[in-house]
């Protein structure tokens, strides 16, 4: 009896030992893959973006007053690498300023052997939101809108398959997602499929749906959200829940037509509790975009992307969004409305300007503030 124990315990150092080594080891398998072929083709990319806010007290936990801030948004290294035919790789991470950590975002090796068809193993975003796989530093506005905040997930690691034709377009993935007890995995499938029945430089119209089943076997669900400023603070708070599992859906709409565009997101979060109690929270944004120089934004079969100026003096773009966040038990609605300005200065860099009004119902009370934001981004 006493063998069997400690076999048991060796076998359990030796499970938890290769999980830790597959988890620490992955970024530095697709870092030094990366340097190994050397018939590689690299692609460097470097992003800063500088933010100042200004809001008031109902982006704050303070109940009165007049609040600003800055602060290093984004500072992030990527490393894309093609190796041959059949393999490529990214590995992308982000510096804090404030605490001088460094955070793992992308890392993950692709298998591209098919046309059209490829492979990811690793930590990569979930194929659910459009608003949440485009980068930030491509998007028209200076912070996503709240709804994709609260309800589309982000980076997790797993595996993934994908393909793209020419009007059409998919990707299902299973992921692992963290827990704080060790004895559980939870877990999820995620996918999306896109329809592109129009792809020119003149029209280009995007409909696609998504969809997440999550299995977190009583692991903790909460909306905790702020409301489109990143130095305020999260004021959006719905009910911690043991959940079991989590339903969601997605439904998305691009329409560009040479200088003017469209878009549109439905969300929603379906919760089930461990006692089989039901909550459900959804939201949607739509905005519109207008680019004085006549720049149109790049797409590529489900990515909405950045412009490129005509003229060396830049490009100027005037944007407006509607979003809303609903929380139907607690009785909290929220609603935004953001008044933007863009300019493209060559590839490289880009000045937004975004001006906020926002209404929080909260029960039978409701509470309104306005807040602007500025930042100065640089990339390339």
């Amino acid at each position: 009896m006493r063998r069997l124990t400690r076999h048991n315990r060796l076998a359990d150092m030796k499970q938890l030992l290769r999980r830790h080594i597959a988890r620490c080891l992955l970024p530095v398998v697709v870092l030094t893959s990366s340097c190994v072929y050397a018939d590689s083709n690299y692609d460097l990319g470097v992003s800063v973006l500088l933010d100042y806010d200004s809001f008031d007290s109902l982006f704050s936990d303070e109940d009165v007053g007049k609040f600003s801030d800055n602060e290093v948004r984004r500072a992030r290294v990527s490393l894309k690498s093609k190796h041959n035919d059949y393999f490529s790789s990214k590995i992308q991470v982000d510096f804090d300023p404030e605490t001088s950590k460094i955070e793992l975002k992308d890392a993950y090796l692709s298998f591209t052997g098919f046309d059209g068809f490829w492979l990811n193993v690793g930590q990569q975003k979930e194929p659910f939101g459009l608003e949440k796989l485009n980068s930030l530093r491509k998007s028209q506005f200076i912070e996503r809108s709240i709804a994709t905040q609260a309800i589309a997930p982000g980076r997790n690691q797993g595996i993934s398959i994908a393909m793209d034709r020419k009007t059409w377009f998919w990707k299902l993935g299973r992921y692992k997602l963290d827990s704080k007890d060790k004895q559980v995995k939870p877990h999820a499938m995620t996918g999306r499929i896109g329809w592109v029945p129009f792809n020119s430089k003149k029209l280009n119209v995007h409909f696609a749906l998504a969809a997440s089943s999550r299995k977190l076997f009583g692991e903790k669900y909460k909306i905790n959200e702020r409301i489109e400023v990143h130095t305020s603070d999260s004021v959006v708070e719905g009910k911690s829940i043991k959940a079991r599992k989590v339903q969601l859906t997605g439904a998305e709409l691009i329409i560009q037509r040479k200088a003017f565009s469209f878009v549109t997101e439905l969300q929603k979060s379906r919760v089930q509790d461990t006692k089989d109690r039901r909550r459900s929270y959804q939201g949607y944004y739509w905005q519109l975009g207008y680019r004085l120089t006549g720049e149109a934004h790049k797409y590529q079969m489900g990515k909405f992307g950045g412009i490129k100026p005509k003229s060396n003096y830049g490009a100027w773009e005037i944007t407006y969004r509607q979003s809303e966040l609903e929380l139907k038990k607690e009785a909290q609605v929220i609603n935004s409305r953001t008044y933007g300005i863009n300019y493209y200065f060559g590839k490289s860099t880009k000045v937004m300007f975004n001006y906020i009004e926002a209404d929080n119902h909260d029960k039978n009370e409701l509470f309104d503030g306005k807040a602007y934001s500025l930042r100065f981004q640089y990339s390339y």
